[in-house]
C-alpha cells in the first residue's frame, strides 16, 4: 500500500513538474492616458513633491523610495482635506510608478481612483 501511494505521488510530481502548460506572468492592467483616468478619477490633484518618506526596514537605501511627502497646491476635482499627503509608489511587486522619477520640488497632477489610493 504504502509503495503504491509512494508511485502515485512520484507520477504526479513528474506529470506536474513535466506537463506542458502556459506559464502566466503579473502584469498591470493600463487604464488609458492620464486624461482618461483622472476623467474617471474621484479626485485630482496638483501637488509638490515635498521629500521621499523613509518607511523602516521596508526602504533599504539601495532601492527607490516607497513613499514621498507631497504639498497639495490646488484640488482639481473632488476633496483632500490635509494640505500635505503621503503617496506611496511601486516596491517592485505593486502596479504603481516607481517614485524616484518624482523628484523633489517638482509638481505633478495625481488622480485617485475608485480602487486605490492617490494614482500617479
Amino acid at each position: 500500500m504504502i509503495k503504491c501511494f509512494q508511485l502515485t505521488l512520484g507520477a504526479l510530481l513528474a506529470a506536474a513538474v513535466f506537463w506542458p502548460s502556459s506559464a502566466s506572468a503579473c502584469s498591470c492592467a493600463v487604464e488609458g492616458s492620464f486624461e482618461e483616468v483622472s476623467s474617471k478619477a474621484q479626485t485630482v490633484i496638483r501637488a509638490k513633491v515635498l521629500d521621499y518618506v523613509p518607511v523602516g526596514d521596508a526602504q533599504p537605501q539601495n532601492l527607490p523610495p516607497v513613499a514621498m511627502s507631497v504639498e497639495v497646491l490646488e484640488q482639481v476635482k473632488g476633496k483632500v482635506e490635509a494640505k500635505q499627503i503621503v503617496l506611496w509608489g511601486d516596491n517592485g511587486m505593486q502596479c504603481r510608478p516607481y517614485l524616484d522619477q518624482f523628484l523633489v520640488g517638482t509638481e505633478w497632477l495625481f488622480a485617485k481612483g475608485l480602487q486605490t489610493s492617490i494614482a500617479l
